[in-house]
């Protein structure tokens, strides 16, 4: 087969063989200098150099912060003669490196006669012989083949500019570079993609790419200011991404010293903070951090049941429909486009939710095509909290013995998580009005997390050779019902449940709702709140285990992938997922008094938040720390 078309999109001298070998070949050839084009077209599109050094700690340049507004997703190259000088220059010389045995000239004609003559859509606007324009026909193919450049062929020198294109949870700006490292992070190893004959990373490339998602705080040496004396670009859900293949790659022998440094490094910075490396007020902190854990008294407990008795399952959220949701009901069916409107504009509308709200918008016409209001009613509060998610049935439910595990009195506070991440809710980005008004105090608990935050965040607590974990469900459920009766296995409302008036208490349930007006505003509890008497008997700080029900949405690690499913444990095909509904538990300021019952479910995306969405800290009891640090 002499100059097949397989043969000259790879270059290949005339006469020369076009075999499956040379097939492979050919799609790695090709595959490498788009991926090369890639990187130097958005390269030569950014104005500004990239602000990450190694030696910013002795120099003081600081790196970009994580409310800087990075430069902009721009790739496409319009002049002619910009163009060529890069085909003759970079571009050119970076293929020499990366495929010393292929000719340039004959792998661009290549890729030009693939562009115009065998794509039907084209890999470039410009569909001429010779490639003129490096004008890109799609922005997902220029983020993969971006992604691909720092998977495979990155140098140290380039994966500077992955400093200033971090994607930042609150910074709505970074939004641009999100699936950029959705598919960074999620670049299969070479062997798992040769069985399906994807693209795959080279271990040592993509290394040091992600490990500026791993980096430590930045220590401000010239401002001396408590408040902003260290900073870090937290990017919780790529760090998730990317950990499991993280972790793997320290068994691999040539990548381990590496993979181990990445996350030895990581994972020793608490440690650091509880040995005063990072200062007094930190070491104080982390100390408080490490303490407010409580173990879980096992052997007093025995086995115990989760879920609720049969006659409490499948309650009706209201016997009458509240005149305020009543409201919306009816505006929703009259002006079905502005209600939707207004309720989208109540989220920002990134790139990694949207999926969510159109799933939320679908189920919300449904309300509006019911043929009568009281269809429309059950629907409505339906969507507000589904049925399934309510309460826990006993059938199927692991009712076996408890692995030895403490958990902490309260919620992770603001001052706890901001070890972690020293600015959060400080910063002047999305979430900075918010955090204002809802939870502003140190003490307060930390919300705005989606689950990645608070995965990662437990991850990253880690002394005595073990981390922290978010609480299983059954964790969770064991402490809340702890002194409340083992015999009925479960706790009846905070007030009588027949005074119980759905119009009143909608709005009743607050975390702070036992506290004075001054106290509440303050968000300083002064006592003791929502904690069992038998919990605080057992504390020997005398607190318990606080607001269980009515201070947040707690977040869990569990699966909850479907409504159908009451209770999913580990399961493999989902408990690595990014994507799949995690469970919520506890009911938290905004809820009604329904949600707030201890075998209570609810669920959501990972990625979703609000400003009551916080989570509290678990982690396994090994004797030898719990004497040393009870």
């Amino acid at each position: 087969m002499n100059r097949t078309p397989q043969g000259r999109l790879i270059g290949l001298p005339t006469g020369a063989n076009a075999t499956d070998r040379v097939t492979r070949e050919q799609k790695l050839i090709a595959l490498r200098l788009l991926a090369i084009i890639a990187f130097h077209t958005k390269v030569a599109c950014q104005e500004q150099e990239p602000t990450w050094t190694e030696d910013w700690l002795e120099t003081g340049n600081l790196p970009s912060r994580p409310e800087d507004k990075p430069p902009e997703y721009v790739y496409n190259i319009t002049d002619v003669n910009q163009s060529d000088a890069l085909k003759r220059g970079p571009i050119r010389d970076a293929f020499k490196r990366h495929c010393p045995d292929s000719d340039f000239i004959q792998s661009w004609q290549g890729l030009a006669t693939l562009n115009s003559g065998f794509l039907e859509n084209g890999l470039f606007e410009d569909d001429t012989a010779d490639l003129v324009e490096l004008v890109w026909s799609n922005r997902s193919l220029h983020e993969f083949l971006l992604s691909y450049y720092f998977a495979n062929l990155a140098t140290e020198d380039d994966t500077r500019y992955l400093w200033d294109w971090i994607y930042i949870k609150d910074n709505y700006d970074t939004e641009d570079y999100y699936w950029f490292w959705i598919m960074l992070t999620g670049m299969p190893e070479a062997s798992t993609a040769s069985t399906s004959k994807l693209p795959s990373r080279d271990g040592e490339r993509w290394l040091q790419s992600i490990r500026l998602l791993y980096q430590g705080l930045i220590k401000n040496q010239r401002n001396r200011a408590v408040e902003n004396r260290h900073f870090a670009k937290r990017s919780n859900e790529m760090v998730f991404r990317s950990f499991k293949c993280l972790i793997e790659l320290r068994l691999d022998r040539k990548l381990s010293d590496l993979a181990s440094r990445i996350i030895e490094d990581w994972r020793s910075e608490f440690n650091c903070m509880l040995n005063g490396n990072h200062g007094e007020a930190e070491k104080q902190i982390s100390e408080s951090l490490r303490n407010h854990l409580l173990e879980v008294p096992l052997a007093a407990i025995g086995k115990f049941k989760m879920g609720t008795l049969p006659g409490k399952q499948g309650r009706s959220l209201f016997n009458e429909i509240p005149p305020s949701l009543l409201a919306q009901i009816r505006r929703l069916r009259s002006e079905p486009a502005q209600y939707l409107q207004e309720y989208f504009e109540t989220f920002d509308s990134t790139r990694s939710i949207t999926a969510s709200l159109e799933h939320d918008a679908t189920r919300l016409l449904r309300v509006t095509n019911a043929p009568d209001e009281t269809t429309a009613a059950t629907l409505f509060v339906t969507w507000l909290w589904a049925e399934n998610e309510r309460e826990i049935a006993y059938e199927g439910l692991p009712n076996a013995m408890l692995s030895e595990y403490s958990l902490g009195r309260f919620c992770c506070t603001n001052e706890f998580y901001r070890l972690f991440d020293p600015t959060y809710g400080t910063r002047e980005t999305g979430l900075f009005d918010g955090y204002k008004m809802h939870s502003a105090h140190p003490e307060a608990p930390v919300v705005y997390v989606d689950w990645f935050d608070a995965w990662v965040y437990c991850q990253w607590t880690h002394w005595d050779g073990l981390s922290c974990m978010l609480p299983r469900e059954d964790h969770w459920e064991c402490a809340a019902k702890f002194g409340f009766g083992w015999s009925e296995f479960e706790r009846p409302y905070w007030w009588d449940e027949g005074n119980f008036d759905a119009e009143r208490d909608l709005e009743r349930i607050r975390c702070r709702e036992t506290l004075t007006e001054a106290e509440r505003m303050t968000q300083v509890p002064s006592i003791p709140i929502r904690s069992s008497f038998e919990s605080r008997r057992y504390d020997p700080e005398g607190r318990g285990w606080m607001d269980m029900l009515g201070a947040c949405s707690e977040w869990c690690i569990d699966p909850f992938p479907n409504f159908d499913t009451f209770y999913v444990r580990d399961a493999s095909s989902v408990a690595d997922c990014p994507n799949v509904h995690r469970s919520i538990r506890g009911g938290a300021s905004d809820k009604p008094a329904i949600v707030a019952r201890n075998s209570a479910r609810r669920r959501n995306l990972p990625h979703f938040t609000n400003h009551v969405q916080g989570f509290r800290l678990a982690r396994r009891v090994r004797k030898n720390d719990a004497a040393a640090h009870r």
